[in-house]
């Protein structure tokens, strides 16, 4: 490199790294430029990794992370091509690239609508999830996936849920050039900038989904606080008070039509109006103007004669910024109309369905102003009507003693829960030592026997030490050699000097005796790196190679299991502290069984025999401890036989009232809070 490469950005290119393997490099030369290689590469995977973390923008974030990467491999231009519906879509790009590589790739073709290779191979791999070096020089017009280009195209999946579907592909052109290695080395890089990348999608996702969460829960306490208002008056100004808080909004007034005329009921922070003042007029002129269809109608879509200055539409009151008005119904009778001040305008106001927040609220204020004139035409009817009691309590009499009856008839008492489909017998391989996965000679569903290999672990550092106690020995067994030498060459009578050289060998022999003990240990725990079947079996490891290829893995780490063909299988269900009691309660007359249907196969039904019941334990996405029921099933019934399959059970616990079988929580509580006093 030249002097000034100090000051400019370092470029990693293919002629740098072919000469650096044909060893066309000079020694000094090469080192350093070697040593640059590594430190900038170094460098910008650090910043790949700290822009993941941050909290950028997607599309800040896609074209600085394709900058990045393309600076680190010398990429003649690259692609984030983003799944919508089915088409995928450029989202980013960089680099002077054909016009047509941008072009929408459908993976549904519409009738004359002709694909060219290329948007044929990012579909392809779009549905194979699968990193790929797909070479140059294919023909655009070609039935084939391919490249057209004239670069080497890495196309690489970024996986986001391995339960989901591939929705993000980078899509890198390389020089053409270097050997297998280096484009294996390209190809490996690109898919760690990949799980990078992918860590950025499930923080944002995240973060979104908290948002979402955070701003539901806002609208359930303001709609709970809606509810309690006693009067509709309370309500309206609770309802503008609430709101502008929720909304962030400067000013919420709620407008009512009344007789053919739109009056303001509330303003929020405004305990009295004047229906006179020019502020309450130009409220009432701004809401008149929206549309009479129940919605969100933003401030640019409300036909007024408001002025406009930059971004902000002045509204009427000629203080404040209109952001928009909201519609309650079709006919258009209850509006709000939401203000700002000038320059704090938000673009959205709500992440979810403006009509569906709208018909809650207007749902909970007609349930108020219904309450109250229901109240005063029963007292009013009362006083005009003096009917017998006897007469009008007849006919609610002889209905509640037809439902008492029904509720005392005996009904086949069930507990539906979930379960899920398991092995009785399996055999689980673990990881023996700390090591890396090399070498995986299985597949998910192979048939192997006891014996037979299934997965090599290295540990490089327990062959170092192998290799150092090696060279130990040696060094031990020629110094004993040499002193054995000199002893029988020894002519000196001196006893002294024999008794230290005998003295030395003995040492000598005890440390080789212990270092051979030492390497011995090491051996077995090598050879045991290569993990072997303990049954005849099938082997149950769902996507092995993408979970353990030339991936570390720390000692006790579940591998995979060997499930035996022949087996018995069980189904594993949670069943809910207050359903437990019923179970154990008929388990305890009876066996108990169970009706047992496969979500895959939902026409199938298969018997269960209830088998044992296990502790309670507390999962991750149950509120409450849960009881673990065991039930067997016949293995040959079974139309597949998939481990963790979900399965539905409906356990028969006898029979009960229909009153107990409704009202059976209630009546839980009641005897609970009973059994507390007496």
């Amino acid at each position: 490199m030249d002097v000034s490469s100090i000051t400019e950005p370092f470029r990693f290119s293919v002629d740098v790294a072919n000469s650096m393997e044909s060893g066309q490099v000079a020694s000094a030369g090469g080192d350093s430029l070697l040593r640059e290689t590594r430190q900038e590469i170094r460098r910008i995977v650090q910043e790949v990794a700290t822009l993941s973390q941050s909290r950028i923008s997607g599309d800040r974030y896609w074209g600085k992370f394709l900058s990045l990467v393309g600076t680190a491999i010398a990429a003649n231009g690259g692609i984030i091509w983003q799944r919508e519906a089915n088409n995928w879509l450029a989202r980013s790009h960089m680099g002077a690239l054909d016009r047509r590589l941008l072009d929408i790739a459908r993976t549904a073709e519409l009738p004359g609508q002709e694909s060219n290779c290329h948007q044929q191979m990012i579909c392809e791999v779009g549905n194979s999830a699968g990193p790929v070096m797909v070479p140059a020089g294919a023909d655009w017009n070609s039935s084939q996936p391919g490249n057209p280009s004239l670069d080497l195209a890495a196309v690489v999946p970024i996986a986001v849920d391995p339960d989901e579907s591939v929705q993000w592909i980078i899509e890198l052109f390389l020089p053409v050039g270097g050997g297998p290695a280096t484009q294996r080395g390209y190809l490996r890089f690109i898919a760690q900038m990949a799980d990078l990348a992918a860590e950025y999608l499930r923080s944002e996702r995240l973060r979104l989904l908290r948002s979402q969460l955070d701003h539901q829960e806002r609208i359930q306490r303001l709609l709970a606080k809606l509810a309690q208002q006693e009067s509709y008056e309370l309500f309206a100004q609770t309802m503008v008070d609430e709101l502008a808080l929720t909304l962030r909004a400067e000013r919420v007034s709620f407008v009512e039509q009344r007789k053919g005329k739109y009056r303001v009921e509330a303003v929020s922070g405004v305990e009295s109006l004047d229906d006179y003042s020019a502020t309450i007029r130009a409220i009432v002129e701004c809401a008149s103007d929206a549309p009479c269809q129940m919605g969100w109608f933003d401030a640019v879509h409300v036909d007024n004669e408001s002025s406009v200055e930059g971004n902000d539409i002045i509204s009427p009151t000629g203080a404040l910024v209109l952001r928009g008005i909201a519609v309650f119904d079709t006919i258009g009778s209850r509006r709000l109309v939401v203000e700002d001040r000038p320059g704090e305008a938000s673009g959205t106001d709500l992440p979810i369905r403006w009509e569906m927040l709208l018909a809650q609220i207007d749902a909970v204020g007609r349930g108020i102003a219904y309450k109250r004139s229901r109240v005063s035409q029963f007292f009013s009817s009362a006083k005009a009507t003096r009917v017998h009691w006897t007469r009008r309590m007849a006919v609610p009499l002889g209905i509640a003693a037809a439902i008492v009856m029904a509720m005392l008839f005996p009904f086949p008492l069930t507990v539906a829960v979930e379960g899920r489909l398991q092995p009785l017998e399996s055999q689980t391989i673990y990881a023996p030592h700390d090591g890396i996965v090399t070498e995986i000679l299985v597949e998910h569903g192979a048939v192997v026997k006891t014996g037979d290999p299934v997965l090599q672990l290295v540990d490089f550092s327990l062959n170092r030490n192998i290799a150092t106690l090696e060279g130990k020995r040696a060094v031990i067994e020629q110094r004993i050699q040499e002193l054995k030498r000199q002893r029988s060459k020894q002519v000196s009578k001196d006893p002294e000097d024999a008794e230290s050289l005998l003295l030395d060998i003995r040492t000598s022999e005890e440390e080789l005796v212990g270092t051979s003990a030492e390497l011995a240990i090491m051996v077995v725990t090598r050879e045991n790196m290569l993990l072997r079947s303990q049954c005849d079996g099938i082997v149950d490891a769902w996507q092995i190679r993408q979970r353990l290829k030339d991936r570390p893995v720390p000692r006790g780490q579940s591998l995979l299991r060997i499930v035996p063909p022949e087996g018995s299988w069980i189904v594993e269900a949670d069943v809910p502290q207050n359903r437990l009691e019923h179970v154990i309660e008929a388990n305890s007359v009876a066996p108990v069984n169970a009706k047992v249907v496969v979500h895959a196969f939902p026409d199938l039904s298969l018997q269960g025999q209830f088998l044992d019941m296990g502790p309670l334990i507390q999962r991750r996405d149950q509120s409450e401890p849960q009881g673990v029921v065991l039930f067997s099933v016949d293995a040959n019934s079974l139309p597949a036989k998939q481990s963790g399959a979900p399965v539905k059970l409906s356990i028969n616990c006898g029979k009960k009232p229909l009153a107990y079988i409704a009202c059976q929580d209630l009546v839980r509580m009641m005897s609970g809070t009973a059994s507390l006093y007496w």
